[in-house]
């Protein structure tokens, strides 16, 4: 599935985003007014007409902010009840993430990964459930490509071969490039240029915080997949990069709002002033 376009006009899609990304302020606990003006102040600084063009990698950022909205709720002592349901929810997001994109499959497991390893508040019988669940339905879509017929992974665009083998020109090459053009789509994604720096001065004041240890934890593996994946990419590789690392880093950026909804309710939270 790498074209959705036949299944929902652009209208149709941009209304749904912008209240999928108002329905975030439910979890930001400020007063009714300010959520409201957050939303309006989300939508307009992160709708770009131009990534709607039809790529899965829309439908990724749609399920990752779904993914990102549940995964807050199981970091509160309050939803410790809707634990099971919030995880079968995840699961749903991750089954269809498998089947969007090859890169969907990391990102949801870079996800899922840091909740198990950091989420104190997950008892270890529904951590079991998620573990074997998710590697589960991975399964299920490799059982299912194999009767089918069809490749596990489409490594047409990389060389390994060729590629492991290189001197110091190409390693610093392809490094310098990679590093350059993740800054350069960096400052130009409003989410990414409010939160990252927020996630760096979150390192400091909510040291103890395991959200905040699940988002570092996140990014790591993210931006390590990023170099590695596109490390590896034998043709025209600042091609690739000028014209596929925006909608790649726009498709995981949604994620990165839980740095920005965490930090505003820890400390409101602590100082009470919203």
């Amino acid at each position: 599935m790498n074209n959705f376009s036949d299944f929902r006009t652009i209208k149709d899609l941009k209304f749904d985003i912008a209240k999928l990304q108002g329905s975030l302020k439910e979890i930001l606990k400020i007063k009714k007014h300010l959520k409201y003006i957050f939303s309006l102040i989300l939508i307009l600084a992160t709708y770009k007409y131009n990534l709607f063009n039809g790529d899965a990698d829309v439908l990724i950022f749609i399920f990752l902010l779904f993914a990102a909205k549940f995964t807050y709720y199981l970091y509160q002592t309050e939803q410790k009840k809707n634990q099971l349901p919030l995880i079968f929810s995840l699961l749903g997001i991750a089954n269809i993430l498998f089947w969007v994109k090859y890169e969907a499959i990391f990102f949801i497991l870079f996800l899922v990964s840091s909740i198990i390893i950091f989420n104190k508040f997950i008892n270890k019988r529904n951590k079991i459930i998620l573990i074997t669940s998710f590697f589960s339905l991975l399964l299920l879509k490799i059982l299912i490509l194999q009767l089918l017929n069809m490749p596990i992974i489409n490594d047409a665009s990389f060389g390994f071969e060729k590629t492991i083998y290189f001197d110091f020109n190409e390693f610093y090459y392809r490094i310098t490039k990679i590093l350059f053009y993740i800054f350069a789509f960096w400052i130009e994604s409003p989410i990414y240029l409010l939160t990252l720096p927020l996630m760096i001065i979150s390192i400091k004041f909510l040291k103890a915080d395991s959200l905040n240890k699940t988002i570092l934890s996140f990014t790591f593996m993210f931006f390590g997949f990023t170099i590695f994946a596109y490390f590896f990419k034998v043709d025209q590789l600042e091609f690739q990069l000028r014209y596929s690392m925006r909608e790649y880093l726009s498709a995981v950026s949604g994620v990165y709002l839980l740095v920005f909804a965490n930090f505003l309710n820890t400390y409101l939270l602590n100082n009470k002033k919203l």
